[in-house]
Parts: C-alpha cells; sequence; structure tokens
C-alpha cells in the first residue's frame, strides 16, 4: 500500500511541476513584465489603461457578456436537470 501511495504523489508532483513551467512561470513573467514602463518600473501601464477612452465601455461590454453567458447557462442546466429527473 505504501508502494501505492508513493506513486500517486510522484505523478501529483509531476502534474504540478508541468503546471508550473507552462502556465504559473509565464503568467508571473507576464505580470512581472507589465509593471515595466518606458521609465523604468511602475504603475504606468495600468493608469494609462484604467483612464484610457473606451476603457468603461469594454468593461460594460465584458460584464454583458458574462452575466448573459451565466444566466443562459444557469437557465438551461436547470430545466435539462428538470428533464432528466422526470
Amino acid at each position: 500500500m505504501a508502494g501505492k501511495e508513493r506513486e500517486i504523489k510522484t505523478i501529483y508532483a509531476f502534474v504540478l511541476a508541468v503546471f508550473a513551467v507552462f502556465l504559473a512561470v509565464p503568467i508571473v513573467r507576464l505580470l512581472m513584465e507589465s509593471f515595466v514602463g518606458e521609465a523604468g518600473a511602475g504603475i504606468s501601464n495600468y493608469v494609462e489603461v484604467l483612464t484610457g477612452r473606451g476603457f468603461l465601455r469594454a468593461l460594460g461590454n465584458s460584464v454583458t457578456v458574462s452575466v448573459s453567458s451565466a444566466l443562459t447557462a444557469t437557465v438551461l442546466a436547470f430545466f435539462l436537470a428538470y428533464s432528466i429527473r422526470i
């Protein structure tokens, strides 16, 4: 039984390593690079985007799409679950 548990832990460690290499490392690098601007490190890129023209409209569109798709999926799932019950 101890050998089986060790094998599972090894597989788990391998999956975490693959996750770190292909997902976490690029995300962390991207985040670090986002703070580098023309004048050095800072939040100037974020200030420029958040105060830019059209940001609020894009944010509103994203919220609209997210809410409508979540509601559609919830209603559809409800009716499908109800139909399975009958």
